[in-house]
Formats: structure tokens, sequence, C-alpha cells
């Protein structure tokens, strides 16, 4: 079973666009044991990302909110990478996430921080497989939305 679509958020748009930030590129986000980065097992269900990994699905996720702001752009010098710490859900309702964002400024790291969200949603026994399935994309827009609305974050990219 394939995770959810992410999309952007209109929020996290308007919150970029109020900033004022400076263009950004999105580089590599890779992942870190413990966190499950190929795939994410709920009562015996893989879920697989389509980007391949669930640190390029944190980096199209990123990525889709900087282009709906008109902040994206690959030749600029400003550049968000990460590394997904932490990433997984369980058949009860509960998913958490946790990543290490860095912003470089022509080299120069302006930004450094591990944010971490948790998740937790009604799950009953028959409807928990698709439930976590659904709420995946919720608990990347929670942790794209809590480093959006850190004032060190938008510092960085302006």
């Amino acid at each position: 079973m394939l995770a959810p679509t992410y999309t952007a958020s209109l929020e996290n748009t308007d919150r970029l666009i109020r900033a004022g930030l400076a263009p950004a590129r999105v580089g590599a986000f890779s992942a870190q044991a413990p966190a499950r980065n190929d795939s994410i097992s709920v009562r015996g269900k893989t879920m697989t990302p389509a980007q391949g990994t669930y640190a390029a699905y944190l980096a199209d996720a990123i990525s889709q909110e900087l282009q709906l702001a008109r902040v994206l752009s690959p030749a600029a010098d400003s550049e968000i990478s990460g590394v997904l710490l932490k990433n997984d859900m369980d058949a009860a309702g509960t998913g958490v996430i946790e990543a290490r964002f860095l912003v470089r400024n022509g080299g120069r790291v302006q930004f450094d921080k591990i944010k971490a969200v948790e998740h937790r949603w009604q799950a009953s026994y028959l409807d928990a497989i698709p439930r976590a399935q659904q709420e995946y994309a919720v608990l990347v827009r929670k942790l794209v939305t809590d480093l959006f609305n850190d004032p060190e974050f938008t510092a960085a990219l302006k």
C-alpha cells in the first residue's frame, strides 16, 4: 500500500508568503536509524512512499510548500536539507516523526534544529490500517508546519 500523496497547506503557503522569504532550494534528505525510511508496517500491512523513501517524501513535502509560496528555486543560495530520525505509526492511532533540519547559505549553516511531532487519531480495529494510511500525510504536515512556524527557520531564509 502506498503512503498518501502529500498536499501543500494553504496556511503554510500564507505563512511563507507573509514571512518574505528569499528563494530557497531543497537539498539532500536522508534517514538515520531507527527511522523507518523504506516502509512502515501497520498491523502486518506495509506502507511505502511513492518517492522511494520517507526522507524523499519529506523533501517533496517541503518542496511543494515552497513552490506554492513561489520561493522554491533550484539556483537559490539558501538550501534546506534534513535527516529523518524517527518515523513510525501504529494501529492504535499514534504516529511520530522527528527530523533534523538544516539551512545553509553559501555553505554556512544558518539553522540546525531537530523538530518532532506526535499525531493521534481515533482508530478502531476495522479501520486501523486505512486510517493510519490517511493520517500519515497529516503527521508530515504537522512536522512541516512546526518547522515553518519556527522564527529561527524563517530568519535563516531571509
